[in-house]
């Protein structure tokens, strides 16, 4: 302790050394951050995607293709009734247009794989905006969904 009359010493310089761990710190985290966001973004999936679930009469139809692409491509097709239960609709279409280019193409039977499960096979000529309208008829009538599918 010093007294008034006596000159008060020089402090020591101070060091960043708090700061700087702290920085380490945060660049670690936001680095560890980074990689499982890459990690995620590139990890490989089953790449069928559901497109989205949509009603079509009294039934609701889930749509699904593996990575779309020019050339063939198979599409998965959910059929359930109102209440989720799976249903087995008489006739099922697959109709792939790409209306900004003017391309309409013929319909795809879609068959049954189990219950409530159907598959076709379309093709897709050319990348970009395709429209795939489903149709379906059966005794609980009929009706349409159209879902966008991007072609790569």
């Amino acid at each position: 302790m010093t007294t008034p009359d006596e000159p008060t010493p020089p402090r020591e310089p101070t060091t960043r050394r708090g700061l700087t761990g702290r920085n380490g710190v945060i660049a670690a985290a936001v680095a560890v951050l980074a990689v499982v966001l890459v990690a995620w973004w590139v990890w490989p999936s089953d790449g069928a995607k559901p497109v989205s679930r949509s009603a079509a009469g009294p039934y609701l139809v889930q749509l699904r293709v593996d990575s779309p692409h020019t050339g063939d491509n198979t599409v998965d097709l959910e059929i359930t009734d109102q209440r989720g239960d799976s249903a087995a609709p008489d006739r099922v279409s697959v109709e792939p247009a790409m209306p900004q280019m003017g391309h309409a193409l013929p319909p795809s039977t879609a068959a049954v794989v189990t219950p409530g499960h159907y598959r076709a096979t379309v093709n897709l000529p050319m990348p970009g905006q395709w429209e795939i309208a489903v149709k379906l008829s059966g005794a609980p009538g009929s009706g349409s969904a159209t879902f966008s599918v991007q072609a790569n």
